[in-house]
Parts: structure tokens; C-alpha cells; sequence
């Protein structure tokens, strides 16, 4: 009988820890679902999957495409194939190709446990210089 209850628990905690997710998995599930959201023009949907700064910046670009008159409903959607996950302690990186096939980064934090798409507006306007270039 305890050769049976000793079976049991080491059955039952094997059980519990092939159900937990992967760090890696759970940065690939925001990044995807983000980037999903992002792709469809669906702001407010992507915005759950960020951090709060970077949640303020998708709402007002929503809001400037809106006021602009931008249909956003006629834009072409856009998809995208992530190509891998780093990840360095509460921060991660996701390296992902977007429709032309060239690759893009994606910077995700660690925050009350989750992770959280973190973009840096200084980051978006460096990289509006160099495309301009």
C-alpha cells in the first residue's frame, strides 16, 4: 500500500509538471497573439498583450489612423512568421519575419508574472530615421 501511494504522488507531480508551460513557450504565445492582433489592425486586442507605455502608444496611433480617416477595415493585413525566442531573465527578445520576408524584432518584459510586448518610442523613431535613409 505505500509502494502505491509513493507511485501515485511521483505519477501525480510528473502529471502536473508536463502540463506547465514553458518561459519560452509563454514568450512565443504573447508575441504571436500580439503580433496576430497587430496584423488585423486590431489595436485595442494587441494593447492587452503590452506593457503600459506601450499600450498608450497603440491606443493614440488608433486614435491619429481614426482621425486621419483611415479605414482600417480596407487596410491589407499583414502576417508574420516568428524565427526564435531569447530570453534573459525578465526580458526577452522574439525574432520574427514580417511580409517581405525580412526579419524584425520584438522586445517583451516580464511584468506581475507575465509577459508584456515593451516598445520604446525612442526605438520607433530610430527606426523611422533608418528606413527614411
Amino acid at each position: 500500500m505505500k509502494t502505491l501511494k509513493i507511485l501515485f504522488f511521483v505519477l501525480l507531480g510528473m502529471s502536473i509538471s508536463s502540463c506547465s508551460v514553458s518561459e519560452e513557450d509563454k514568450v512565443r504565445n504573447t508575441a504571436e497573439a500580439f503580433l496576430e492582433a497587430l496584423g488585423k489592425y486590431d489595436f485595442k486586442e494587441a494593447a492587452s498583450y503590452c506593457d503600459e507605455s506601450t499600450k498608450q502608444l497603440l491606443l493614440s496611433l488608433e486614435e491619429l489612423m481614426k482621425e486621419y480617416g483611415e479605414d482600417m477595415a480596407s487596410l491589407p493585413k499583414s502576417e508574420f512568421n516568428i524565427k526564435s525566442v531569447e530570453i534573459n531573465n525578465n526580458e526577452a527578445s522574439v525574432t520574427y519575419l514580417d511580409d517581405d520576408g525580412k526579419p524584425e524584432q520584438l522586445y517583451l518584459i516580464k511584468v506581475d508574472d507575465e509577459w508584456k510586448v515593451s516598445i520604446d518610442k525612442e526605438d520607433l523613431n530610430k527606426e523611422e530615421l533608418d528606413k527614411e535613409e
